[in-house]
């Protein structure tokens, strides 16, 4: 089996063309953490004139659907290993999904964990600009406290009506496919809460991606002697938080000829947290380029950008050395 529904997503455009991606113009359909894959896998049986596509964060569940996809050769499905609020924020065009399911997503109980849960106030705000005008929301969950906390954020955006007069019905309606989790709370005669909401109008206002993405890989040359060895002896951690970015580098390894180091970075761009590598290189006598290292594929943000010009920055504070090109795209 070859031909996987996976796709790697940072080679995917901020917003992406689904029709491209599947191959058709069809209506565009959403599961978030769709565990084994069990509902992804029968409703597009039951859809086969849709496009589906399934956000995981677990990557054993992700591989787990793949497989099954592929033996059963269901193609009008893929799938993605990506936060969700990443996902449809900067992946999804404006207007372009019809429906969104979440089923028994984790309620995140504690209330310092409330940024981490899905419907939130921040993530309803994007579904307002994702979805289609008539674009559904359906949610499945056993935790009250959590039906309540999404009710509550549905009803602070006038664009979105719910199907229920008091925002849910107990039990999921009988042609709904049933998860895992929601054949064994069944057997256990838990309750069960679904919730539906629809899109009634556009908002007055579009999320916007927050993460500012580039194609060009960033780097700086400088111009003079330097001795990585000597420069990075009394290193410390650099630390950098500004405009919604957070930048933190180091450690810092030395090849013991001093021509050449690798600076390791920790970034973090809205939800987008990476750990990348920075590379100084002598490239002649009196000239040096640092550059971003392919190590780990990393996706060029602002954050990653800015590690890249401060490594830069540090070694000409530290000898007789000056920047003659910095491509980092930043002023």
């Amino acid at each position: 089996m070859t031909n996987s529904r996976i796709l790697n997503w940072k080679e995917l455009s901020f917003p992406t063309e689904w029709s491209e991606v599947f191959g058709r113009s069809c209506p565009l359909d959403v599961e978030i953490g769709f565990g084994d894959g069990r509902f992804l896998f029968q409703i597009a049986l039951a859809y086969p004139d849709r496009n589906f596509l399934g956000i995981e964060l677990a990557w054993q569940f992700v591989r787990k659907a793949d497989r099954k996809l592929q033996e059963a050769a269901i193609e009008n499905v893929r799938l993605l290993q990506l936060d969700a609020f990443i996902a449809l924020a900067c992946l999804f065009p404006d207007d372009s999904i019809d429906r969104i399911y979440s089923n028994f997503p984790d309620p995140w109980p504690k209330s310092r964990h409330e940024k981490r849960r899905l419907f939130n106030r921040e993530f309803v705000e994007i579904l307002c600009s994702k979805l289609k005008i008539g674009g559904k929301v359906y949610i499945a969950t056993d935790n009250a406290d959590f039906r309540n906390f999404v009710i509550e954020n549905f009803s602070q955006f006038d664009e979105f009506v719910s199907a229920f007069e008091n925002g849910f019905r107990e039990g999921l309606p009988q042609s709904y496919p049933l998860t895992k989790y929601a054949e064994k709370w069944l057997k256990l005669n838990r309750k069960l809460y679904f919730l539906e909401f629809e899109l009634k109008r556009k908002p007055s206002k579009r999320f916007v991606c927050p993460i500012e993405r580039s194609k060009t890989m960033p780097h700086v040359f400088l111009k003079g002697e330097v001795d990585l060895l000597k420069a990075f002896s009394d290193f410390q951690t650099i630390e950098q938080k500004a405009d919604g970015i957070v930048v933190k580098l180091g450690p810092i390894f030395v090849r013991p000829d001093g021509r050449e180091a690798l600076v390791e970075a920790h970034t973090v761009d809205w939800r987008l947290t990476q750990r990348i590598f920075i590379r100084i290189k002598r490239k002649s006598e009196d000239t040096w380029l640092v550059k971003l290292d392919h190590i780990g594929h990393p996706v060029v943000t602002k954050s990653v950008k800015t590690a890249v010009k401060l490594i830069a920055q540090a070694i000409a504070s530290k000898a007789d050395i000056e920047i003659t090109s910095d491509r980092t795209g930043l002023e």
